[in-house]
């Protein structure tokens, strides 16, 4: 109740994203982020770490080298 009141987002609505029966746009994202008080790339954790293409050849170069 309590995400609902801060977020301006119906119980229902939360309840059904919660549920995967309804898919938040990117600014109802942003509005429960705001809501939790975190950014809304921390809903999305598998996404922040991801390499370039020049941090992967290093990686593999550093691979490498152990053979």
């Amino acid at each position: 109740m309590e995400l609902s009141l801060r977020s301006n987002l119906s119980q229902s609505f939360i309840t059904n994203i919660e549920k995967g029966k309804k898919q938040p746009s990117v600014l109802t994202l942003i509005r429960i982020a705001e809501a939790l008080e975190v950014m809304p790339q921390d809903f999305f954790p598998e996404y922040l770490n991801f390499d370039t293409k020049k941090q992967i050849k290093e990686k593999i170069r550093k691979l490498l080298e152990l053979i």
